[in-house]
């Protein structure tokens, strides 16, 4: 297999992964339930929220109340898509709220700031690949 194929392969692969992820919802395939809300450690960085399990992040171009990912971005860095408030947020010291993105969908927001996952984070590990990433994205401690 030539090189462009493999790279196409990989991006076909890490594209269909991330679409099992469960955290962003596919406008022709609704989630009936929202994201499992909760507190994880990750080596070097503490607690931190996840959501399924996945670690969750913040990016910091967003506005409160206000995201700008879109496009490439949100395919990169999957919206944390809710249809309400987390019952668990009584137990964070911060709030939960959310977002109406342009396609009228909900994105969870943490302290009005909205959330993300990452497509480099596989479901059911416990990575936090998206630390730093351009100096844009960090994990959201509770």
């Amino acid at each position: 297999m030539r090189w462009p194929d493999v790279r196409m392969l990989v991006v076909v692969l890490a594209l269909l992964l991330a679409s099992c992820g469960g955290a962003a919802v596919p406008k022709d395939h609704p989630r009936t339930t929202d994201p499992v809300i909760g507190i994880a450690p990750r080596e070097k960085l503490g607690d931190v929220i996840t959501a399924d399990g996945m670690t969750v992040y913040v990016y910091t171009k967003d506005h409160p109340r206000e995201t700008v990912c879109y496009d490439i971005c949100a395919m990169n860095w999957p919206p944390l898509l809710v249809t309400h408030t987390p019952s668990i947020a009584g137990s964070f010291p911060g709030r939960f709220g959310s977002v109406t993105r342009t396609d009228g969908a909900k994105q969870l927001t943490y302290n009005d700031v909205p959330l993300y996952v990452y497509i480099e984070d596989p479901p059911g590990t416990d990575q936090a690949n998206g630390q730093g990433v351009d100096h844009e994205w960090f994990v959201v401690h509770p």
